[in-house]
């Protein structure tokens, strides 16, 4: 018989992000490569580009991606906005929620461009070298 390890509302806080990102995570998991950021500019949407570049952050930060992509503290999302050149506040929250088939889509495309890069050390957009975190290696602190 399966047992519940978590109550309905500890697994809800999981499922999310965190409210806070510290620099260091910050800078580790959302400083996006160049080839990173050419795979991601590949996307035809800005909102598409927004949602894959934060997928592929969260996966190497969380090691899942919660669905509720809007809820990204606010330190994360407006350095992803930066490194893509798009302004912040033209990216709508409710349409980075999207349908089952584009979220599929955004997750499929986040996993080949994490997978991709984690081989590579290259340059950041932040303006250092990196090497990659493997996707699913968090640094997840609740």
């Amino acid at each position: 018989m399966p047992v519940e390890i978590l109550t309905s509302s500890h697994r809800a806080e999981w499922e999310r992000f965190p409210e806070e990102i510290d620099d260091a995570a910050l800078t580790a998991f959302f400083c996006f490569a160049d080839d990173e950021l050419e795979a991601i500019a590949e996307h035809r949407s800005a909102h598409g580009r927004f949602a894959i570049a934060v997928a592929v952050g969260t996966l190497r930060w969380l090691g899942f991606v919660p669905g509720a992509l809007d809820e990204l503290p606010e330190p994360a999302a407006a350095l992803i906005a930066s490194q893509l050149d798009v302004e912040l506040a033209s990216i709508q929250p409710a349409r980075l929620n999207a349908e089952r088939d584009a979220r599929a889509e955004h997750l499929t495309h986040a996993m080949r461009v994490s997978a991709a890069c984690a081989r590579t050390m290259t340059s950041t957009s932040c303006g250092r070298r990196s090497q990659n975190a493997p996707s699913g290696m968090t640094a997840r602190s609740r």
